[in-house]
């Protein structure tokens, strides 16, 4: 028995080792982890894309952020012209408080995206003191509210401007904002002009994640300077709302020395990133060297990730709460300056999707919904059933996104008037 015990033990020892020779074979050499195998990248994962050393030496001035402004979107090319980075995304700047913002002032290549003045998604300024007769909607979001991948006269706040009755709509989303962010950039930006309503844009499938990471990088692969650019995010304690700033003056970024610069990082994410998963980015296990415990972390990680998003409409879960409290208090806000506030919750395709089909789905939207909503002073604009449109169109077809905006500017005029 005690051989039969022995020679089974060594079976397993001896496959490990074929496997783990194999392994090391086969390994293919990647600038973002140890190295990958079938295209499965194996940790530990890379936190900078680069060494911070190279990127100082990069790194001139703000202007840097847009360094790929002029640069071709994958092959996209309409009406004979080549889609550029800028085009799709816009023109960004570093910002201390938000960690990046709009470049006032500024045009895409293409000119599909332009931001005037005050930082907003319009062709001409904004005045201080609003049009006479004419109620002043200041819209905050993300890229559903920027209307990213669209042209300039193809957002749902253009065609707001455009068919609305004595409406001025103004445009302040920004692509890969939270909703701290979007909260943060309404109280430096109140002040700048004159304003009947405020309302703040909430799509779930993306803010909720967003509202409890700060780096876009580790959170959602963002490359271009997101691995060193962190975003500030609020966090609950006792029942009150924090705001957790950078661990460094963006500023002086890069007059750090590389190494403490990473420290400060490193430690910021490990404290207030939910998607930092130190098994995923460190070794920490006497078993790291095997290739095998490498393809288990990568297994774990993805089953982390996906619990995590999973339970991003828990409204129990912090993603949660933290929004509710920033919608609460930006509410307050706007309703102290005598100016109504409104919500609107935007589904993506995917959550279009998941509400048809699956009933819990279904449960945890209305759930979040009736969460969302007891907050005092809020107006539901729009809810689920406008966008039932939305599932007859691919997101590659550039209808979708047309047909889309349209329907929702439709909704907002008809909740409005």
């Amino acid at each position: 028995m005690k051989k039969k015990i022995l020679l089974v033990l060594a079976s397993i020892c001896f496959t490990f080792l074929i496997c783990e020779i194999i392994l090391h074979l086969i390994i293919q050499k990647s600038q973002k982890s140890y190295g990958t195998i079938f295209n499965i990248e194996l940790p530990p994962m890379e936190i900078f894309q680069e060494q911070i050393s190279i990127r100082q030496e990069k790194f001139e001035d703000n202007q840097t952020l847009n360094k790929y402004k002029d640069h071709p979107f994958d092959s996209l090319e309409i009406k004979g012209k080549r889609i550029t980075q800028s085009d799709i995304w816009g023109v960004m700047r570093l910002d201390e408080l938000l960690g990046y913002n709009v470049k006032e002032n500024s045009s895409s290549t293409n000119s599909w995206w332009q931001s005037n003045n005050i930082g907003a998604r319009a062709i001409s300024s904004t005045d201080f003191y609003k049009i006479e007769d004419y109620e002043r909607i200041l819209f905050f979001g993300d890229s559903f509210t920027q209307g990213t991948s669209v042209p300039q006269g193809e957002t749902f706040i253009s065609f707001i401007n455009k068919k609305g009755k004595n409406i001025e709509a103004i445009n302040f989303g920004v692509n890969g904002y939270s909703i701290g962010q979007s909260y943060l950039r309404y109280t430096t930006s109140k002040d700048k002009l004159e304003y009947d309503h405020v309302v703040l844009v909430v799509v779930p499938d993306c803010n909720l994640a967003r509202e409890i990471n700060v780096s876009r990088y580790i959170g959602f692969n963002w490359d271009g300077f997101n691995d060193l650019i962190l975003v500030p995010r609020f966090i609950l304690e006792n029942g009150q709302l924090f705001q957790i700033s950078n661990p460094y003056d963006l500023n002086k970024l890069f007059d750090y020395h590389p190494d403490i610069l990473k420290q400060k990082i490193v430690d910021h994410l490990k404290k207030y990133d939910a998607f930092y998963f130190g098994y995923w980015y460190e070794n920490n296990s006497i078993f790291d060297g095997s290739l095998i415990f490498k393809l288990s972390k990568y297994l774990k990680y993805k089953s982390d990730i996906a619990n995590l998003k999973n339970n991003l409409l828990n409204i129990d879960g912090e993603a949660m709460s933290v929004t509710k409290a920033i919608i609460r208090i930006m509410a307050n806000q706007v309703e102290s300056t005598g100016a109504r506030f409104s919500l609107i919750i935007l589904p993506t395709n995917e959550d279009i999707y998941r509400y048809l089909e699956y009933d819990s789905y279904k449960e945890s939207w209305e759930d979040m919904h009736e969460y969302f909503c007891n907050v005092k002073l809020i107006n539901l604009l729009i809810s689920l059933a406008c966008f039932i449109y939305f599932k007859h169109f691919s997101p590659n077809n550039i209808s979708y996104y047309l047909i889309g905006n349209w329907t929702i500017m439709c909704t907002i005029i008809s909740t409005i008037n």
